[in-house]
């Protein structure tokens, strides 16, 4: 059966795919890298408002609510948001299920807002870097993190019998697709943030550094990449006046 909207596409997918999934060895390593950065670049204030859109397995709301952080779980899928709900053991957050095109809340209603690994599902990247800017409040930041200078392949898709994207991951992102896309919605204030290192994450050097303090491993995450240039992953901060 064929799917025309993204909305029933999304949450079928939620039906039979686990997000809440985290992998093994260096990829599961990875991962929590990833997402100890992008909470660092969020700099979280006491007392912010921080939405969490397109929160999958909910690790930022779980994560920033263990901290006190007060924060609204937006997702597609209502049985992401269960579970989510379900695994949150410290602090408390609000959870809503909804479109990124078409968020429910008033204009600047949030200090934060982060969209970590979010843009590449968009259809229209720009339509939803739109919205976000909406619900940002002035003075406001949103963090953004996307897969680096990523080869999108396919596959024939089981529903609509067509080629599709693997990870449904639409668009491939590096510094300038990124302030160009930012700079359509006059954001402008943008920095960029590199993480991840394809040769150390293929070459499963991650895993063997599992250990290290995370401040030690980010400099030998950087050193990596000044040497091999490749990172997997990059994380725009974008400051709204």
């Amino acid at each position: 059966m064929k799917y025309s909207d993204h909305i029933t596409h999304y949450r079928l997918d939620a039906e039979l795919f686990d997000y809440f999934d985290e992998g093994a060895g260096a990829t599961k390593d990875f991962g929590r890298r990833l997402r100890a950065y992008v909470v660092q670049l969020s700099d979280v204030k006491p007392g912010s408002t921080v939405l969490d859109v397109g929160s999958g397995s909910g690790w930022i709301t779980h994560m920033l609510a263990s901290r006190g952080v007060r924060v609204t779980s937006v997702d597609l899928s209502g049985k992401n948001l269960v579970r989510i709900r379900e695994k949150l053991h410290r602090g408390s957050a609000d959870f809503v299920l909804a479109d990124t095109y078409r968020l429910p809340f008033r204009d600047g209603s949030f200090d934060l807002v982060i969209a970590s690994e979010l843009l590449e599902h968009l259809e229209s990247p720009a339509k939803g870097v739109r919205e976000l800017q909406r619900v940002l409040a002035r003075g406001g930041r949103l963090v953004a993190s996307t897969p680096y200078k990523e080869k999108i392949q396919y596959y024939l898709c089981i529903h609509c019998n067509k080629k599709t994207p693997a990870n449904a991951h639409l668009h491939s992102f590096d510094e300038r697709s990124l302030a160009m896309l930012f700079q359509s919605q006059s954001l402008l204030k943008v920095q960029f943030h590199k993480v991840g290192n394809k040769v150390l994450l293929y070459g499963r050097v991650y895993y063997l550094l599992r250990f290290l303090p995370f401040q030690l491993w980010r400099i030998l995450d950087r050193v990596a990449n000044l040497i091999f240039r490749k990172p997997t992953h990059i994380a725009a901060v974008v400051h709204r006046d």
